[in-house]
């Protein structure tokens, strides 16, 4: 049996949703709707994690 603790359901549907917004960001038609998606994202990673600061650097 696995030793690893049970993930809470809110946390795995946010990292559901935060792959998602990654993929979308992969595959947007501008510049400035992949900005915003990455956006979104690092405010999720924030959530979860805490700071991400620098991840949108290179991207502005």
């Amino acid at each position: 049996m696995d030793s690893t603790p049970a993930m809470p359901r809110h946390t795995l549907g946010r990292l559901v949703g935060l792959m998602s917004l990654e993929e979308r960001a992969r595959n947007c038609r501008s510049r400035s709707e992949a900005q915003d998606c990455i956006r979104k994202a690092d405010a999720t990673k924030r959530e979860l994690w805490g700071t991400t600061e620098g991840s949108m650097d290179g991207h502005l």
